[in-house]
């Protein structure tokens, strides 16, 4: 709402504020996603559901995120790779929405093929419980414990395809932000927090593999770390792509009360007598 609100002041018109707007929806779907990788259910074709489901979250709320701070950093990239460039060409809003939807539509499309082709998509199975194998009842019985797996050798291979995907796209965006990590440009002012947004991002990309790649047996460490990336993922894209402004906005607005009270201190009324 705050957003909406300020939308058009200097601190926030030259960041596409409504790009921004799909950050914080991404962001949104993040955390919800976070949710739904701490919890699961003692029914297969439900998990299979909430697998499913938790994935899909993950991909579009990323995407959106990751998307919109690409396309920022390519302009950026484009007006440090022309010297001079035309005020009237530079990106519009309009051609780097294009740029979040391309970015979005390929990966819904791998995530679309991974949930429905039979061979490949996920499908919950009850293996035995690693971490905690066996349980000893007050009566002395002894008991297997069991958790329900997702994945299976296809559903591995789509997963390395979607996050080849995503780690393609991590370079792109690591290039172009390390050739403008010093450049300023007076009509987008916000360069330095992309740049620390995709560094950052490329750890929270790591921890993402790592859970899903090597820690997937192990459900109490893999919901704790894919859940904590998540979650920190989203606060930096919110943090880095919001605060700043809010701070400069609140700054102005300082800066504008002291001027006029100032004005008004030093100002010398002419007092009419009658």
């Amino acid at each position: 709402m705050l957003l909406c609100y300020v939308h058009t002041c200097r601190a926030v018109k030259p960041s596409s504020p409504n790009l921004n707007y799909l950050i914080i929806a991404g962001a949104l779907l993040l955390y919800i996603a976070v949710y739904m990788y701490t919890i699961s259910v003692d029914h297969r074709e439900t998990q299979t559901a909430l697998c499913i489901t938790r994935q899909w979250l993950f991909s579009i709320g990323y995407d959106l995120c990751f998307a919109v701070t690409l396309a920022k950093t390519w302009r950026i990239y484009y007006i440090f790779a022309n010297a001079a460039p035309n005020v009237k060409n530079l990106p519009k809003d309009w051609f780097l929405l294009v740029i979040v939807l391309v970015v979005v539509a390929v990966d819904s499309i791998v995530t679309l093929i991974g949930s429905v082709v039979p061979s490949i998509r996920f499908n919950a199975t009850r293996v035995p419980d690693i971490m905690h194998p066996m349980t000893i009842s007050a009566d002395g019985i002894t008991h297997a414990n069991y958790v329900f797996d997702c994945l299976n050798h296809g559903t591995i291979v789509w997963l390395a395809i979607s996050y080849a995907y995503k780690g393609l796209l991590q370079l792109v965006a690591m290039f172009m932000g390390f050739h403008v990590r010093k450049v300023t440009i007076k009509e987008v002012k916000e360069t330095k927090e992309i740049v620390v947004i995709i560094y950052i991002n490329s750890l929270t990309l790591i921890l993402w593999v790592v859970a899903d790649f090597v820690l997937v047996n192990y459900h109490d460490a893999y919901s704790a770390i894919f859940g904590l990336a998540l979650l920190s993922g989203a606060s930096v894209f919110l943090t880095f792509v919001f605060v700043p402004k809010m701070v400069k906005i609140c700054t102005n607005k300082s800066k504008t009360s002291e001027e006029f009270s100032s004005s008004t201190f030093h100002s010398n009324p002419t007092v009419q007598n009658k």
